[in-house]
């Protein structure tokens, strides 16, 4: 079975490496370490393996000096390359006192991610730089609405409401990110159900929703030109196989790269209609 799993019946080897992962950070963080949190797929019950990753948000009291986000970036690609068949970790770790003020885009101590691996693994990332990062908002709002604490302090003490106008930046830079040049092309499952994701979170300022969810309210109610775009997007993203993304350049897996283009291009304009009623 490769889901929707939770962090409350995940796989073994998931909750492992996930509790492995917590355990460094609690080691080396110590003192400074407010907590550690999940969001994304498996705080929302929607993780399916192989294709979701471990999405954590790490709040510390104060900056962390490059030195250690060096060692610790470095221990956790270990843990990493010990569990090849484990799913991708992602984290940032955010400061405390920036959540209380709640700047935007939000400053991070430390990102980690499978695309920075081989930089990290070289020793050629950059950790001295302070870097910000708009997503981050987003990824708070889900903590806060739907988010698992795995150490420390509560959520709700942790994270503030994130401010309405700033979630919807934040969703909207996103919604940009994937309706660039042909980037849909590269990521069509990523792109379309982010896509969905983001037009369901602007008919609906509460709503915090999965793909999953997303997908299944865009089935009901987006033009019916594009469903079975939608469609083959959550069948492949439910599935066991592997996601190939860079087959859909050659129309293999049945992606129809044309549909694609014409779902990218009424996106931007009904994207563009959202992000002027709701930052209005």
């Amino acid at each position: 079975m490769n889901g929707p799993f939770s962090w409350h019946n995940c796989p073994r080897l998931v909750s492992n490496f996930v509790d492995e992962s917590v355990s460094l950070l609690a080691r080396q963080l110590d003192e400074n370490l407010v907590g550690v949190y999940l969001h994304g797929s498996l705080a929302t019950g929607s993780f399916y393996s192989p294709k979701s990753d471990l999405d954590l948000l790490v709040v510390v009291k104060r900056h962390i000096e490059p030195g250690d986000r060096r060692s610790l970036a470095q221990t956790l690609l270990e843990i990493s390359d010990r569990e090849p068949t484990a799913p991708s970790l992602e984290f940032s770790i955010l400061l405390r006192e920036a959540l209380r003020g709640f700047e935007h885009p939000l400053p991070f101590e430390l990102h980690f991610s499978s695309k920075w691996m081989a930089a990290i693994r070289a020793d050629a990332f950059d950790f001295d730089s302070d870097r910000r990062d708009p997503d981050l908002a987003a990824h708070c709002a889900v903590v806060r609405a739907r988010g698992v604490r795995l150490f420390g302090a509560d959520v709700l003490d942790v994270f503030p409401p994130v401010p309405s106008k700033v979630h919807m930046e934040s969703i909207l830079n996103d919604l940009e990110w994937i309706l660039e040049d042909d980037r849909i092309l590269e990521m069509p499952v990523y792109g379309v159900l982010n896509i969905c994701r983001v037009l369901f979170a602007l008919s609906d300022a509460h709503a915090v929703p999965t793909k999953v969810e997303a997908a299944t309210w865009a089935l009901q109610g987006l033009p019916e030109q594009f469903r079975a775009t939608i469609r083959a997007a959550l069948n492949a993203y439910r599935s066991a196989d592997p996601i190939a993304e860079a087959d859909v350049t050659h129309q293999i897996h049945g992606w129809d790269a044309p549909a694609l283009l014409r779902f990218r291009d009424w996106a931007a304009s009904a994207g563009g209609q959202a992000r002027r009623a709701a930052l209005a």
